[in-house]
């Protein structure tokens, strides 16, 4: 978020090669010791590990303070997890159990600002600033970097997968597209 390193959605787009690992551990420390040992981003996994608030905002700092980049698992599709990973300053999230046309488009609403989505804003955030200064620039930067993963799951989310694609601007709203077991 604050990093004057390039964000890793930038490197992606330049065909850069990333490497970072899933983290089921809720612990600062950990995530510390992932970011020192070079990982261009680390996973936190709220849908598998035992992560509060609390702790993933504590983990956010740590791998920010090292430049390493944060997305956030959520544990579903929840308009007010995502709002709060994001608050926090996630550089991104993944959201499991999509398997639906409806479910793509209410990730993307729950993740984006207008006009990609209906998130909700604060200027009084750590993703925010904590203040009120350019809440224009702030949400079309938002919209730009953050990162927003997919994880198709069952047999319905991979027969839905072409029509998934086809959303109208979902090239500007989804980065990732994993497939779930």
């Amino acid at each position: 978020m604050y990093s004057m390193k390039p964000s890793i959605k930038s490197l992606i787009k330049a065909g850069e090669v990333i490497c970072g690992p899933w983290c089921v551990f809720p612990s600062p420390a950990m995530t510390d010791i992932i970011a020192r040992a070079g990982s261009d981003f680390v996973i936190l996994d709220m849908e598998h590990g035992a992560h509060d608030l609390q702790t993933i905002e504590g983990m956010l700092r740590a791998a920010e303070s090292r430049g390493c980049a944060t997305l956030v698992r959520v544990p579903g599709n929840d308009e007010a997890e995502i709002l709060h990973i994001l608050d926090l300053g996630a550089d991104g999230v993944i959201i499991p159990h999509i398997q639906s046309v409806g479910d793509a488009k209410k990730a993307i609403a729950h993740a984006k600002y207008y006009p990609l989505g209906s998130r909700g804003f604060s200027p009084y955030t750590r993703a925010g600033g904590y203040s009120l200064h350019n809440v224009t620039s702030h949400t079309i930067d938002q919209n730009e970097r953050t990162i927003v993963g997919l994880i198709l799951e069952g047999e319905e989310g991979i027969e839905n997968l072409d029509r998934i694609l086809a959303i109208r601007g979902i090239r500007d709203s989804i980065d990732i597209i994993y497939i779930g077991a």
